[in-house]
């Protein structure tokens, strides 16, 4: 179930993700490609904890 502690801890986890990539010196692109396979695979687990069916 959704919650507003979830999400506000997701988008902390977030901006803190991008700030390092950026400290880093990453490219942009790959911090977008980065930050889209951690946001797809924190769905799958998700739906794989609940017992949903991709």
């Amino acid at each position: 179930m959704p919650n507003i502690w979830g999400t506000f801890v997701g988008a902390a986890i977030i901006g803190i993700l991008a700030n390092g990539l950026t400290i880093l010196e990453v490219p942009p692109f790959m911090q977008d490609v980065i930050t889209g396979l951690i946001v797809i695979a924190a769905v799958l687990l998700q739906r794989m904890e609940r017992g949903s069916r991709l």
